[in-house]
């Protein structure tokens, strides 16, 4: 129903904001999330705070998660690619492979997600831990009256 096209739009009027698009599929999970961190903020900094991530290029960076109930959750019925965004969200970071705990720069990294609804094929229920974190916003499909003022 357009939501790419249109949170392209509104990402497009922020100035210094860059934006780091991930394409979930049945397969993503939390290391996809941080080599795409990675990627686009580099090594994180050393600060007296501990280490920090911030983006490279740019002020900001929004990381758009699109097709995020795709996923496809573990035996425990846990999709970890949101159970990572749980953590990201609630302590703003992430603990990586050696232990070492990775804030997230406040402010500066937000965190965006697309999906269908999830009694479309393949897609999966998001926990209502996670939804209760975030914030949701339904764009219902468009009605044919609608479609053919469009078109």
């Amino acid at each position: 129903c357009g939501k790419a096209l249109l949170l392209q739009h509104a990402f497009a009027s922020q100035r210094s904001t860059s934006v780091a698009v991930i394409n979930c599929s049945a397969q993503t999970n939390a290391k996809h999330a941080m080599q795409k961190l990675t990627q686009v903020c580099g090594q994180p900094v050393s600060t007296n705070e501990g280490r920090v991530l911030r983006p490279r290029d740019s002020e900001r960076l929004v990381l758009y998660f699109k097709d995020l109930n795709l996923p496809h959750p573990d035996k425990y019925d846990t999709i970890q690619l949101i159970s990572f965004l749980q953590q990201l969200i609630t302590f703003r970071g992430y603990y990586d492979e050696s232990l070492e705990f990775i804030r997230l720069e406040p402010g500066r990294i937000q965190i965006v997600g697309s999906m269908n609804p999830s009694t479309t094929v393949g897609r999966h229920v998001l926990t209502s831990r996670f939804t209760a974190i975030v914030r949701v916003a339904c764009a219902a499909y468009p009605e044919r009256m609608q479609l053919q003022t469009v078109f």
